[in-house]
């Protein structure tokens, strides 16, 4: 791969991470500022519902990558344009029963605070804003196999343009509530999904020749396991997370939270941007025995993460504690606490992207697997403290302690995987999971 390529994926990289940041700065401010902290504190909550049709992407993005990959260096183009038609066919026709649970959940969970009609047609556009999201990442994914990274990385960070553009609107228009924040949501995630579409129906976007050779759907669920765990993590386990900060922690606490989870983009948006180009990356090389290659991108991507990551630490927990309290309204001990936890775990855990990116283009996904379960038991152990204790700082400090363990079990098999050949660590890993 030319280094010049590479350095244009890292760009690319750096200006979704700054869209998303941008979109952190301004949304939470204008929001906090004009409906105040116990209504912004109940959009953090419902916004935890809202994802739950993201759950109907059932980990297939890794395995679907690489299935693509391989059709699109066999150029097998019919296959390759039937099968990312079918999955998001399949994927956005589910994710619409993740509307209808979202939209239950909340009636039950917070009819008492909101007119139910109201909460109906917030949760609604919300939870089909995500649905959306949904559709046009897998669209995404063949951009990116085709070789168009940049271009992917570039729409996407529209996205976050769009959000703030639409928020500002209704700002404007002096209806600024919960239901304009889902709205705005909605209304930018249409309009990405319909110009993601105008690229993949262009000329310039695929190449189309075609051989028709047999899809491996085997190979295409296999390797859903992992991400199967973390969509229960991204998508079920906020529908469990927020209402609980809500109710023990209350609007201060959840509104912190979810400040300190957008500011988090600072620290892992990088590295995290980085995740499935390089799985599209990584793929065409392994299927054309370039190994080589991918040992000198994996480890040119990791020490730009680590050096980033570790520098986006320190930056950000400065910018929290001297500005972020001040500029949001919320308490600063609670904000920059909160913050400090979030932003080492997840910094750690980020940094296990790119060898994740590797096992899922060499289809080993073991260590994924085993990485995933315990970060799944370590976050509903803290909910369940939470709850018992009655105190979300046991959910932090479990949670985020649960990432930097996992993240340091990965990055040790990494350290092997990467140097030793492939007899070597299959018996290394073999070893490993007995000792677990």
């Amino acid at each position: 791969m030319k280094k010049q390529r590479l350095f244009k994926i890292y760009i690319s990289s750096i200006v979704l991470l700054a869209s998303g940041f941008l979109s952190a700065l301004i949304v939470p401010k204008l929001a906090i500022t004009n409906m105040g902290i116990e209504a912004y504190g109940l959009f953090a909550a419902l916004l935890g519902l809202t994802v739950i049709p993201t759950f109907f992407e059932f980990g297939i993005t890794p395995g679907l990558t690489r299935e693509l990959s391989r059709l699109y260096v066999n150029k097998d183009m019919i296959g390759f344009k039937k099968l990312a038609r079918r999955i998001r066919l399949l994927t956005s026709s589910l994710s619409i029963l993740g509307v209808l649970a979202a939209v239950g959940i909340a009636v039950s969970i917070f009819s008492d605070r909101l007119n139910i009609y109201y909460l109906t047609i917030a949760v609604f556009l919300g939870g089909f804003a995500n649905a959306i999201m949904l559709f046009s990442n897998l669209q995404l994914i063949e951009i990116r196999v085709a070789g168009r990274i940049v271009l992917a990385n570039l729409l996407r960070a529209l996205y976050y343009w769009l959000y703030i553009l639409f928020v500002i609107f209704f700002f404007a228009l002096n209806v600024f509530d919960v239901r304009a924040l889902f709205a705005a949501q909605f209304t930018s995630a249409t309009v990405l999904c319909i110009i993601i579409f105008f690229f993949l129906t262009s000329k310039k976007a695929i190449t189309n020749n075609a051989s028709n050779i047999e899809v491996h759907w085997k190979t295409l669920v296999g390797l859903a396991l992992p991400e199967q765990l973390n969509r229960l993590q991204s998508s079920i386990l906020p529908a469990f997370e927020r209402p609980m900060m809500l109710l023990v922690g209350g609007s201060n606490f959840i509104a912190a939270y979810d400040i300190a989870i957008r500011l988090s983009a600072l620290v892992t948006a990088l590295p995290g941007a980085l995740a499935q180009p390089l799985v599209a990356l990584f793929a065409p090389n392994i299927f054309k025995g370039k190994l080589d290659q991918n040992r000198y991108i994996l480890k040119t991507t990791r020490n730009i993460s680590l050096l980033f990551v570790l520098g986006s630490i320190a930056l950000g927990i400065i910018l929290v504690y001297k500005f972020a309290a001040v500029y949001y309204g919320v308490d600063r001990k609670i904000l920059t606490n909160i913050a400090l936890f979030i932003f080492v775990g997840s910094g750690i855990n980020v940094l296990t992207a790119p060898f994740g990116a590797w096992l899922y283009a060499d289809g080993d996904i073991r260590p994924l697997v085993t990485k995933s379960v315990l970060d799944i038991i370590f976050a509903f152990s803290g909910i369940l403290m939470a709850y018992i204790l009655y105190g979300p700082w046991f959910y932090i400090l479990i949670r985020y302690l649960g990432f930097i363990i996992s993240s340091a079990f990965l990055l040790w098999i990494a350290r092997v995987y990467i140097n030793k050949d492939h007899e070597e660590v299959e018996s290394y890993i073999q070893g490993v999971e007995q000792q677990l």
